[in-house]
């Protein structure tokens, strides 16, 4: 069984300290989006999305984290697909972003227990 533990810090009552969760990766978890929620709170996401805005080329990074990203949606503001990427033993990605139009996209990173991150860029 493979776990991950995340530090959070304490909030309240004065005192200093953390507060440690533990999440079981072989389970999935999106459902309630608990375990990517806590990693964005405590700024260690697996995946570094950069620049946003964007003009050419996005560029995605994947962290040597105990998960692993096997595929990466692009979806417009419409909710159509723009591009689906096969991340499987990669840890960067460039996407040429030239020919999309304007606007709002999601990436939708899906791990190999079928937990899903989103995160979001702007195309300029």
């Amino acid at each position: 069984m493979r776990k991950i533990l995340v530090l959070k810090p304490l909030r309240g009552g004065g005192g200093i300290g953390r507060q440690a969760k533990q999440f079981d990766l072989t389970q999935p978890l999106y459902k309630s989006g608990r375990f990517y929620e806590e990693l964005r709170l405590n700024s260690m996401l697996p995946v570094n999305i950069f620049p946003s805005p964007v003009s050419n080329g996005l560029n995605i990074k994947i962290s040597d984290a105990p998960i692993g990203f096997h595929t990466a949606k692009i979806i417009s503001s419409t909710g159509e697909i723009i591009s689906k990427e096969n991340l499987s033993d990669i840890q960067e990605l460039q996407l040429d972003t030239r020919e999309y139009p304007k606007g709002i996209y999601i990436i939708e990173f899906i791990d190999d227990n079928g937990n899903r991150l989103i995160e979001k860029f702007l195309k300029i």
